[in-house]
């Protein structure tokens, strides 16, 4: 079977209800943005090589993805390896021998391509860490990973973007640390106790220790205490709000999440589609929970600020910026311009002026409103960026 361009680009939703847990990492890991090693090539050929020489004919394709696939990229020191197989439910063609190489089986998602994931923690002498994505033939995303890298080799400028994004969250200011222990304070013992586990159940960092939607819904929190002591679907979700909603939609199909608001708590506008900005690069300073850096804020550059910015190490000209240009922001970015001016390191000016019903109401959880304000753009006759 040949893909098409519609399989290519089909969005292939899974609520990762099908995942079967196999085993769990011996650790856990650590991530961290490193500067390019000029050892990950070598080290996907050796394992390669490794993979190739047990598997025999059975290995159809063996591909280097992720970051540490495309020359000069910041990435997490992890070597992420796509490899096809013949017959991806004939685990017994497969499994075995890549548990002989130090590999050990997590998990397979029989709902998601049939993919069957496993990791080399490289906790051996010599070792490396390793993700193994294990696929059938024919799969779009193997596809997609194969054309992300392809694209970000041979365009320099949307390589360059690419690592922008990604130092800012290695740069990012480090987050306030909050347990959730100490955030509950409504419930009390065993109730509180219930309840947290039903929390941490969802938000488990690894994949393949976080709780699928049917065994939420089996958690003994929904089941008993939930029914004790919450009064209505809103109040659960305003418990929830650590988890930002998101996570309840999985257990109350009817509860409608409006779409993202400006800080007026007015629906977004539109910013600019000329530059197309936007984490999502669809024109809104709408951010979510992969937005690490939370690009809300609906700013218009000067060209003071671009030269402060690169002074960051922040180069939007990279990005083919220019003064007037309107760009959304990090929060955090806009924050960095607006201490250098209090500091007397730039001038008033060079801090971007904000369009505020452009700008995401999530900002507001860093910068107050009456601080944006004293910025506010001229909103009259705006066209937002569409020529």
């Amino acid at each position: 079977m040949t893909l098409s361009p519609e399989d290519i680009v089909r969005n292939y939703v899974d609520d990762g209800s099908s995942i079967e847990r196999v085993s769990k990492r011996k650790s856990r890991v650590k991530i961290a943005i490193v500067e390019p090693n000029p050892a990950w090539p070598q080290r996907f050929l050796d394992t390669k090589a490794r993979i190739k020489a047990v598997l025999g004919s059975t290995a159809v394709t063996i591909l280097h993805a992720g970051s540490t696939s495309v020359p000069g990229l910041p990435a997490k020191d992890i070597i992420d390896i796509d490899l096809v197989v013949k017959d991806i439910k004939d685990e017994d063609c497969y499994v075995e021998a890549l548990e002989s190489l130090g590999f050990r089986f997590l998990f397979r998602e029989p709902d998601w391509h049939q993919h069957r994931y496993f990791v080399d923690e490289g906790d051996r002498p010599g070792a490396y860490p390793i993700n193994l994505h294990v696929f059938g033939p024919d799969c779009p995303e193997v596809e997609r990973h194969r054309i992300f890298r392809e694209w970000l080799s041979k365009s320099p400028k949307d390589l360059q973007l690419y690592a922008t994004v990604k130092g800012n969250w290695k740069r990012h200011p480090p987050i306030t640390i909050r347990s959730l222990e100490g955030t509950e304070k409504r419930l009390e013992a065993p109730d509180k106790r219930v309840f947290l586990g039903f929390m941490h159940s969802m938000l488990t960092w690894l994949p393949e220790e976080r709780k699928n939607a049917a065994a939420l819904l089996d958690d003994r929190w929904l089941k008993e205490a939930c029914v004790a002591c919450v009064a209505s679907v809103a109040t659960f979700i305003h418990i929830l709000g650590a988890a930002q909603v998101l996570n309840a939609r999985i257990l109350f199909s009817d509860v409608t999440v409006t779409g993202p608001l400006n800080v007026f708590k007015q629906p977004l506008v539109l910013f600019s589609k000329s530059p197309m900005t936007g984490f999502y690069r669809d024109g809104y300073c709408r951010t979510g929970a992969v937005d690490i850096g939370n690009h809300a804020v609906a700013g218009i550059v000067t060209e003071e600020f671009l030269d402060y910015s690169a002074s960051q190490g922040n180069d939007l000209r990279s990005a083919g910026l220019k003064g007037g240009c309107k760009w959304c922001l990090c929060t955090s970015r806009w924050l960095e311009a607006l201490e250098a001016f209090k500091e007397g390191r730039i001038s008033k000016e060079a801090v971007p002026k904000v369009q505020l019903s452009a700008t995401e109401d999530s900002a507001l959880r860093q910068v107050d409103l009456d601080t944006l304000k004293q910025f506010a753009a001229d909103e009259k006759n705006d066209d937002n960026g569409v020529h």
